[in-house]
């Protein structure tokens, strides 16, 4: 089943999952700007959670074809 974006307000299925690379997840936990509601800090993702297409641009992509 996919999973929901992590994204607050957005109710799109399927995505991209959280990289695991700390730095580059700690970026995507402050653009999404979700916060844990018991502590209201950053919420740390599973490792299921996705970010859907619609919070991408172009640029954020790299082509790996060649």
């Amino acid at each position: 089943m996919p999973q929901r974006c992590s994204v607050p307000f957005c109710c799109n299925y399927g995505g991209h999952q959280f990289p695991k690379d700390k730095q580059r997840r700690f970026q995507w936990r402050v653009a999404i700007k979700r916060l844990d509601p018991l502590t209201k800090k950053l919420g740390e993702p599973n490792d299921r959670d996705v970010v859907c297409h619609l919070h991408f641009v172009a640029s954020d992509y790299k082509d790996t074809s060649a």
